[in-house]
């Protein structure tokens, strides 16, 4: 690992920019990360999908079982991608492997945080209690699980308030680009099998996870954007709340300081 240089420069950024990076992120890893995705989320996509599937077009309610799943699966399903991003920091060529073992050595504290998550996932505001940047302390400052709660706390404490700007953000973000990706998969589906699916008597039922595997799909590939954009938003909480651009000043010159063997 090269502290003495970043791959992402590291200082205080705004909303709107940490969204705006996640994006030039992923067109730098573009295939890693969507490896990484493929592993991790695509076993889910089609669990959930299996477990949902062969209702009709009025199954309205299998949205919410489908939240529930995802509250439950996704700080497993999104570690290696945090893995993989904490590796990239400060290594221009990460490895897939070490990124994997990362996440997996930590599947305990990974599950019993994502069981915790579903609970509050039954009273969706509930969710709100839950500590955002969980799959990065777990995998990244590897503590101990008490020792990982207690950074959670404080975490999340500093995050609090800025969570309403999140959700003002991410929350429209995320229903615009599910609603994107189902029409998309409409499309290529219908180029791909020569129908007119587009014009079926039912629009609405590809928007449906109990009919239609487009909205698990869909929501996997918004989840992992994301992730990226929470791993980011790591990155900037403890560079304003630790300073933590600071200490990899010191840490650089501390380095050059070192008399070469």
């Amino acid at each position: 690992m090269n502290i003495d240089r970043t791959t992402i420069v590291v200082r205080e950024r705004k909303l709107p920019e940490l969204y705006d990076l996640a994006l030039l992120v992923i067109r730098r890893h573009f295939w890693a990360l969507g490896l990484l995705l493929l592993i991790g989320c695509g076993p889910f996509v089609l669990l959930n999908w299996w477990l949902l599937r062969g209702h009709g077009e009025d199954a309205w309610w299998t949205w919410y079982p489908c939240l529930l799943l995802i509250a439950v699966e996704g700080p497993f399903a999104t570690a290696p991608i945090a893995a993989y991003l904490g590796t990239a920091l400060f290594d221009e060529h990460p490895r897939l492997g070490a990124a994997l073992r990362m996440a997996l050595v930590r599947w305990r504290a990974l599950l019993l945080f994502g069981l915790y998550r579903g609970l509050l996932a039954l009273i969706p505001l509930l969710l709100v209690l839950y500590p955002p940047h969980t799959a990065e302390v777990c995998v990244l400052e590897r503590q101990p699980l008490g020792a990982t709660w207690r950074r959670l706390a404080s975490l999340r404490t500093v995050w609090s308030n800025e969570w309403t700007l999140h959700l003002l953000l991410g929350g429209p973000l995320m229903a615009l680009g599910v609603i994107f990706l189902i029409e998309a998969v409409q499309v290529i589906t219908s180029l791909l099998l020569h129908a007119d699916l587009m014009n079926e008597e039912s629009s609405l039922t590809p928007y449906i996870p109990g009919a239609s595997f487009a909205p698990h799909l869909a929501i996997w590939l918004v989840m992992g954007y994301l992730a990226v954009v929470r791993f980011l938003s790591y990155i900037d909480l403890r560079t304003r709340r630790e300073g933590w651009e600071i200490d990899l000043a010191l840490r650089r010159a501390a380095q050059r300081l070192e008399p070469s063997a």
